[in-house]
């Protein structure tokens, strides 16, 4: 009996002392874990902050569609990141300009492919509110003025479209975005279309034709940007003989579609994840044509 009593608190220490272990490993193995959803969650930290700098000058200058649609971007990033707390910001104009540059800045070096679509696509949303907002009539921000020029006078060089893929002798092929091909050809209908109702002015037309024909300039310039970049890239495709011509009546109708079937477009290949993260030039390119079409449409 002694002996036994002797034993039970040795063994209550030995128990105790695995229970210490384990609670130490349970913290580590917590704290770990929280780590890696920090580190995982850092670009999206990132572009809480910008969006919500430029929310609350926006809701200070009462700037409605900005701050609604930096709060719509903020939502889309996972509630961990969204908790971020803001105490200074910049007057509504400048911090516009601070905020997208951020996120050009995130968006072209994230290496995931999802924060990339994320930061590019806020781009594109807090420019075309800004421009119903009347903070600004330029094209592009500040920050992509030197994406534009690089595009504009592009020569081949080393380009890498998209993520490699190993084939059955393990080399490595690239993939190419299937989204790059409507993004041309949705340019290539409004082109076709707008320039046969300029033609036709005095054939019906009359009602559409001015609209039509600056469309039709417009357009022409997009897909003379895109070209020289996408034959480097191997995925220029030539326009198709002809595309559907619409009645008078519904020709307005067809070119506020065909319009805005460029921005989807565009919007589509920023989100497409086949597309590398290295290939900042096509990335720029998609979100310069989906900023390009916002401003036919407005």
């Amino acid at each position: 009996m002694n002996r036994s009593v002797r034993i039970t608190p040795v063994l209550v220490a030995a128990l105790l002392a695995g229970l210490l272990v384990v609670l130490l490993a349970v913290g580590w193995f917590s704290q770990r874990q929280a780590e890696q959803v920090r580190a995982d969650l850092s670009d999206q930290s990132t572009m809480a902050a910008q969006l919500t700098a430029l929310q609350q000058a926006a809701s200070k200058s009462g700037q409605d569609a900005l701050g609604q649609a930096a709060q719509a971007a903020l939502e889309s990033l996972a509630p961990a990141a969204q908790d971020v707390t803001v105490t200074e910001y910049e007057p509504v104009e400048q911090q516009l300009q601070s905020t997208v540059s951020a996120l050009l800045d995130l968006g072209f070096a994230t290496q995931d492919a999802g924060d990339r679509a994320r930061a590019l696509t806020a781009v594109a949303d807090m420019w075309q509110a800004a421009r119903q907002d009347g903070l600004t009539t330029a094209a592009y921000p500040d920050a992509l003025t030197d994406e534009v020029a690089n595009i504009s006078s592009y020569v081949c060089g080393d380009e890498e479209l998209a993520a490699g893929a190993p084939d059955s002798s393990g080399s490595e092929q690239a993939v190419q975005p299937a989204s790059l091909l409507p993004l041309q050809q949705s340019i290539y209908q409004l082109n076709y279309v707008s320039e046969v109702y300029a033609a036709r002015a005095e054939q019906g037309y009359a009602d559409v034709a001015t609209q039509a024909g600056q469309l039709a300039a417009a357009t022409t310039d997009m897909g003379h940007l895109a070209a020289p970049m996408l034959t480097c890239y191997g995925v220029f495709e030539a326009p198709a003989a002809s595309y559907p011509i619409a009645e008078a009546a519904d020709a307005p109708q067809q070119l506020t579609d065909f319009t805005a079937a460029i921005e989807s477009n565009a919007r589509a290949a920023l989100a497409d994840q086949t597309l590398a993260t290295s290939a900042d030039d096509i990335e720029a390119l998609a979100l310069i044509l989906a900023l390009d079409s916002q401003q036919l449409a407005s």
